[in-house]
């Protein structure tokens, strides 16, 4: 049986500012295996994010082929890859995108209402995971009256709901103190060994590499190194 999960080849993306088209990613290749922690690294504007973005479907590359379970995401339209994310993937975005008039729980658990789970499935697993990351106590509070690291354990239940085959983090530790960024590698070790998820994720922290089964360095949009550790 295959352990590749996400197989990327030869993929570039490039955007255009009135007329002038500028690379952001050339010519990516890198496979992710099944029950793995990938980090992808690099210096601010070195394409993480675009990266990180293409590789969960949210947007497309104009070339390559980036292919889960043998379809490729570049070839689908963007509402079978809003099924593909739903289906397979969950999403730990920077900056949060809580809903600020929802409570955490209701933020938790507005992925798995999309999938037309049963609700008490989706409740009951909604407060296991809260218990398990160790946030029971914010689950009806309003995101803007929780800590940071709270707030980013709270992600981490959302992107978990769904019971996902992979999870997509954008630098999940880069506002949060030693203390908190220890917890969040801690527990993505913990999710890729009790849950069997792999989780991609960006950073620059020098400490993220220790946590990581292989780390692909972006430079100027390239990769520079891509290694197994």
């Amino acid at each position: 049986m295959s352990q590749e999960l996400l197989t990327i080849n030869n993929c570039s993306y490039d955007i255009s500012t009135e007329g002038v088209s500028s690379s952001i990613l050339s010519n990516i290749t890198f496979t992710i295996k099944k029950n793995s922690i990938v980090l992808i690294s690099g210096r601010s504007g070195s394409g993480k994010t675009t990266l990180l973005h293409c590789l969960s479907g949210l947007i497309s590359p104009q070339t390559g082929s980036i292919r889960f379970n043998s379809v490729d995401l570049c070839s689908i339209s963007a509402n079978e890859r809003a099924k593909y994310r739903l289906a397979n993937t969950g999403i730990v975005y920077q900056s949060f995108n809580f809903l600020p008039s929802l409570s955490i729980k209701e933020n938790i658990i507005l992925p798995a209402i999309m999938t037309n789970q049963p609700k008490t499935d989706y409740l009951n697993h909604c407060v296991q995971l809260c218990r398990e990351l160790d946030i029971e106590s914010t689950l009806h509070q309003l995101p803007q009256s929780v800590s940071g690291g709270e707030l980013q354990r709270a992600a981490l239940a959302r992107a978990l709901i769904n019971n996902p085959k992979i999870i997509f983090a954008d630098e999940p530790t880069g506002n949060l103190d030693t203390n908190n960024r220890n917890i969040i590698f801690n527990t993505f070790k913990k999710i890729r060994m009790e849950k069997n998820i792999s989780i991609v994720f960006t950073s620059h922290d020098p400490a993220a590499s220790t946590i990581a089964d292989h780390t692909v360095f972006l430079d100027d949009g390239k990769i520079s190194t891509s290694r197994d550790l």
